[in-house]
């Protein structure tokens, strides 16, 4: 991915994890508990990994402290 392509992508992740963050903290403060959160918590996961691989890819300096 090209620096041109790669800078949207990280902001778009970077405004997903926000937004999931929120919503988390939402749930949490109406008491939701269990596999609601779980399966919540898991995307949120999946999604910071998602933008840890594309920082990595963008700096390999970031790859190299990561091993």
């Amino acid at each position: 991915m090209t620096t041109t392509h790669t800078q949207p992508h990280i902001e778009r992740l970077l405004l997903q994890i926000r937004g999931r963050v929120r919503e988390m903290e939402r749930l949490r403060a109406h008491g939701v508990r269990g596999p609601a959160l779980s399966e919540r918590e898991q995307e949120l996961a999946r999604v910071r990994g998602e933008l840890a691989q594309a920082v990595s890819h963008r700096n390999p300096r970031v790859a190299s402290k990561a091993a």
